[in-house]
């Protein structure tokens, strides 16, 4: 949740480093990998650099160890995820997007819900955005916009990439369907 809050810019305060404490028990736990991707976003926020090491080694020393059937998932897409989360957390665009990239189809395999999943393809759009990659960011926002296209926050940040790749229609477009899609929902809200 915190995590979700802070992609759409709202500022959570000192709430990482009060997660964070809590979190050092789990750091060889390794349930599901999916779990172990949100616990070393939270270490790095938190402030915990020395845990997010141990647990990240951790990670791997599991992925090594775990029966054949689950190997891959540990060793091919949760410990190069767990770096891209790092690389993340650390404003590592570039580092995010090499190491997320690689793994995003096949993240499924780490445990969670279609929606729980669909926030490593946020960070993942996050770090383009961030690094200012307008094209692979259209592509993901258009795939998000064909699937939900209800959404106005897609469609304000499918204004700015139009914007920023100079396709000013498109962008007004975008930007105006954004501002209907807020109004009905306030509309909606309101007789709630």
């Amino acid at each position: 949740m915190l995590l979700r809050l802070e992609l759409r810019g709202v500022d959570i305060g000192s709430r990482w480093q009060e997660l964070a404490a809590y979190l050092q028990p789990r750091i060889h736990e390794h349930t599901l990998a999916f779990l172990d991707l949100q616990y070393i976003y939270a270490l790095v926020r938190g402030g915990k650099d020395d845990w997010v090491v141990e647990m990240l080694e951790s990670m791997q020393t599991h992925g090594e160890k775990v029966l054949p059937y689950a190997r891959r998932t540990w060793v091919e897409v949760g410990v190069p995820a767990a770096r891209g989360m790092i690389a993340h957390a650390c404003g590592d665009w570039k580092c995010a997007i090499a190491q997320l990239e690689a793994v995003l189809p096949d993240l499924y395999s780490t445990g969670g819900s279609h929606a729980q999943q669909d926030l490593f393809e946020q960070i993942y759009l996050d770090a383009l955005i961030r690094d200012r990659q307008y094209h692979k960011t259209l592509n993901v926002l258009e795939k998000r916009n064909a699937s939900r296209g209800n959404i106005p926050v897609i469609q304000r940040e499918l204004a700015n990439t139009y914007s920023q790749l100079g396709r000013s229609d498109e962008a007004h477009q975008a930007s105006q369907l954004a501002l209907e899609l807020s109004q009905r929902y306030q509309k909606v809200e309101q007789t709630v």
